[in-house]
């Protein structure tokens, strides 16, 4: 339920879903809404006649398990707003991201390029702080209609340095502008690497020592300043 209201109050509002009305928000939308069921299972369900999660929810437990199995018990509930499952919290971190939804659609390459910089030195700034470097870039775009792409490039080191990470995007980035308009853009770290194994230089790019060297140099001075006191790159042009 909180992902269903996340989804809702895109880009700057919220949405509270409380649990007496859960079951009558959620009945005229779509099964696909629901976390867990993907196409295999919506297929499933469309062919016993299940489009709506009011129909889903509408299954007694005893009906769900015969039609469905143990899992058809948990989605009939879930249809309902209902889930038991306990929360927890701490798992292996295996990827990190940052990203951000804009305003107003953008489709021309130099609007998308600002926010792609940005979110390039959020998540510089993430992967440090939790000890972690990229071992490849994800850029994940999500179209005006809802679709979200996601496009994957390898890096030759791992790295935590902005410049590197925006520089393995870029590429991607161009191939998917083709005039689409995007609602939301962003850039991940996957797999994660330890930190220390970081720009440490080698034939191909033995200036990333001394580039990260500037990088937390700068990034001490926006500690310590601002973020304002320091701004390059990308970050200096006009535009959303």
């Amino acid at each position: 339920m909180a992902k269903i209201a996340a989804e809702r109050g895109k880009p700057r509002g919220f949405a509270v879903i409380g649990a007496a009305g859960a079951a009558s928000l959620l009945a005229p939308e779509p099964v696909t809404l629901l976390p867990g069921v993907g196409p295999a299972m919506a297929r499933r369900l469309a062919a016993a006649g299940l489009t709506r999660l009011g129909q889903l929810a509408a299954l007694s437990p005893q009906e769900a398990a015969r039609r469905f199995g143990e899992e058809g018990m948990a989605l009939a509930a879930r249809a309902r707003g209902e889930d038991a499952r306990p929360v927890v919290p701490e798992r292996e971190t295996r990827s990190m991201s940052a990203e951000t939804t804009f305003d107003a659609d953008l489709s021309a390459v130099e609007a998308l390029e600002r926010p792609l910089w940005r979110m390039c030195e959020r998540l510089s700034r993430r992967l440090a702080e939790k000890g972690f470097s990229a071992g490849g870039a994800v850029l994940k775009l999500k179209t005006a209609g809802f679709a979200l792409r996601t496009r994957h490039a390898r890096l030759p080191a791992p790295t935590v340095l902005p410049d590197t990470l925006f520089a393995a995007a870029r590429p991607l980035l161009l191939r998917e502008a083709d005039g689409t308009a995007f609602r939301l853009i962003g850039i991940g770290a996957q797999p994660l690497v330890p930190l220390a194994l970081a720009n440490r230089g080698d034939l191909a790019d033995p200036e990333a020592p001394r580039r990260a060297a500037r990088w937390k140099a700068m990034e001490a001075l926006r500690a310590r300043f601002g973020e304002a006191a320091v701004v390059r790159g990308l970050g200096l042009r006009a535009g959303p």
